[in-house]
Parts: structure tokens; C-alpha cells; sequence
């Protein structure tokens, strides 16, 4: 827990990123969270992320921590990460009590990566 706070206090790779290539909105309607993830590719691979949000600690702490653990990577290993990606990151008890919240910062980026891909790379 206190990594979480940490990340939500202090959040990693906060911000917009000027010149992003691919950008993505996405929001939690349950509980309110939003977040707007930007990234910046050289190729197939995250170069920098950026995301701006506001919601609850876990969706928050959740951005913060997945920009340090994508970054570097390939988007086709990014693309295929899921649930058990986020137990590992931030811990199974948080992902089964709020699986949406736990889950958004995740999604928004894969969707992100998919429409950049197809051609989209703003929504």
C-alpha cells in the first residue's frame, strides 16, 4: 500500500508529452476515473509515456507505475499484457477488489497502441 501511495502522491511520467504520436482518452463511469495516456514510439517500441488523469488512488498509482514498466518496450509485448500483468504490478487483493479501476490505465494504452496502428493516433 504504501507504493501505491507513493505513486499516487508522487506520480511517474505525469504530464502531457508535446509531440506525441499516438494519444488515448479513456474513463471509468463507475467511479468517475479518467486518464489520457501519450506516447511517443520509435518504431515498434515505447520510447516515452506520459498520462494526465484524475480518480481514485488505484487508477492513479496504477498509470504512474505501468509508464516505468512499459517503457522500452515492444508493442506487440505491451499489447498482449492483461490481468495477471497488473496482479504482478500492483498486487492481487487490489486487481479482484477493483478490477475496473486496477484495470483503466491498461486498456486505455492497449487501445492507444491498436488505433495507432490502424492509422487513428488521437482519441
Amino acid at each position: 500500500m504504501d507504493t501505491l501511495m507513493d505513486h499516487y502522491e508522487n506520480p511517474r511520467n505525469f504530464g502531457a508529452l508535446d509531440g506525441a504520436d499516438f494519444v488515448r482518452s479513456g474513463g471509468n463511469s463507475g467511479c468517475g476515473d479518467t486518464i489520457t495516456i501519450y506516447l511517443k514510439m520509435d518504431g515498434d517500441v515505447l520510447r516515452d509515456i506520459g498520462f494526465e488523469g484524475k480518480g481514485c488512488m488505484v487508477s492513479q498509482a496504477a498509470a504512474s507505475l505501468i509508464s516505468l514498466k512499459v517503457k522500452g518496450m515492444k508493442a506487440e509485448k505491451i499489447s498482449a499484457m492483461g490481468r495477471e500483468n497488473m496482479i504482478e504490478i500492483l498486487g492481487k487483493e487490489i486487481v479482484v477488489r477493483r478490477p475496473r479501476c486496477s484495470t483503466l490505465v491498461l486498456d486505455t494504452l492497449k487501445g492507444a497502441l491498436l488505433k495507432g496502428q490502424n492509422g487513428k493516433n488521437r482519441i
